[in-house]
């Protein structure tokens, strides 16, 4: 009773009921919901709710409730934001991540994603009111804000399916080199969707062994997996593959404040291995190697990007299950729907930017025309 106590509390603080009537109130089905909270905090909840112990209508609302009270207000409760273990994001790690999260199997992410499969946040300027149209938006924006010249060499570090090369080679003459670690994704971008596009290479290879230089660097959605301790090594390795007069576009979720570590469940099972930078990190890791041309928040899209992959999941799952029967355990379903729709909230309170930033490298001198965009 104590336990229950406790959270209910802590919920009320946030304008959260237990049993209540309101889409963002949880229903609790199993009394050790309580416990598990209280004893394991953010871990506590996302386990719970993996195994049915509660649930939610609106989970995106709920998320962005409770975490702007918790972060600011109650740090210590509800374990979301420290961890107390350093994670160190060295090259196995980073494979740890693939086969966690991204080599899950491709029948999940065909089903989830758009035609171009961009696993990475879209754009929804005003009119756009479907998935397929918002991803087109965001790559089309990345290629304005590469400044690409005729016959330009494009890097794309963390490319997945190369749906952004396809885009690219076929709107600019461009040549794409995509990098990945996902074996998956790398036979699909050159088997299914760059099938037979000579503009188009893609190979298994670690950022941090590149060495040619390129006109054009992109890094779309995949920094946050390099780690506070390498964000620096990141940013120079790019300097050092970037040509004088390149250009250089990342795209990164930011966190409004530099923390250790990030919410402990989406860092052990949600998305493993995951670091989200601040503005500021990204800042120092820039400074003497890059001017900044551009800033460009995009932050709620992210969180309307992720409801639209969460209902390709529902509307598809039983397509998903019968493709990859070991997802069909009881549990996967939950937890991605989770992972989603939390990280939905984030985006939607504000907690968490997503940031397009263009970067020109500081000896370059030269007059970097940014592009017009409308929100």
């Amino acid at each position: 009773m104590k336990s229950q106590r406790v959270i209910e509390t802590l919920l009320a603080e946030a304008g959260i009921k237990i049993g209540g009537s309101n889409p963002w109130d949880i229903q609790v089905h199993d009394e050790r919901f309580y416990e598990m909270a209280v004893k394991k905090g953010a871990m506590g909840l996302g386990d719970s709710y993996v195994l049915g112990f509660w649930d939610c209508e609106d989970i995106p609302e709920m998320s962005a409730k409770l975490s702007r009270k918790v972060n600011y207000r109650m740090p210590r409760h509800l374990g979301i934001v420290e961890n107390q273990k350093t994670t160190e994001k060295d090259r196995q790690k980073s494979m740890e991540v693939v086969d966690d999260h991204y080599e899950i199997g491709n029948a999940l992410y065909t089903r989830m994603l758009d035609p171009y499969m961009q696993y990475t946040c879209a754009y929804w300027p005003p009119g756009t009111d479907n998935l397929a149209q918002a991803q087109l938006n965001k790559m089309e924006l990345i290629g304005k804000k590469l400044d690409i010249r005729p016959g330009n060499s494009i890097l794309d570090i963390g490319c997945g399916w190369a749906g952004i090369g396809k885009y690219l080679t076929a709107n600019y003459d461009c040549w794409y080199t995509g990098i990945n670690l996902a074996q998956s994704h790398i036979d699909y971008a050159l088997n299914v969707m760059c099938k037979g596009n000579e503009r188009v290479k893609v190979i298994k290879q670690d950022y941090r062994d590149t060495e040619e230089k390129f006109d054009r660097i992109l890094c779309v959605g995949v920094s946050e997996h390099f780690g506070r301790e390498y964000y620096r090594l990141f940013f120079e390795t790019v300097h050092k593959n970037l040509k004088k007069d390149g250009v250089f576009v990342l795209q990164t979720a930011c966190d409004n404040i530099t923390r250790l570590h990030t919410d402990r469940w989406m860092e052990q099972t949600g998305l493993p291995n995951t670091y989200i930078p601040s503005l500021k990190l990204a800042a120092e890791s820039a400074e003497g190697l890059f001017v900044t041309e551009d800033v460009h928040n995009l932050g709620v899209n992210y969180g309307k990007t992720m409801v639209a992959w969460e209902r390709n999941v529902v509307r598809n799952w039983d397509l998903i299950r019968q493709d990859l029967p070991e997802l069909d355990d009881g549990k996967f379903y939950r937890r991605w729907r989770y992972f989603l729709l939390f990280s939905a909230g984030q985006f939607f309170n504000r907690r968490i930017q997503l940031y397009q930033f263009v970067f020109t490298r500081i000896e370059d001198g030269r007059f970097y025309p940014t592009p017009s965009y409308s929100w």
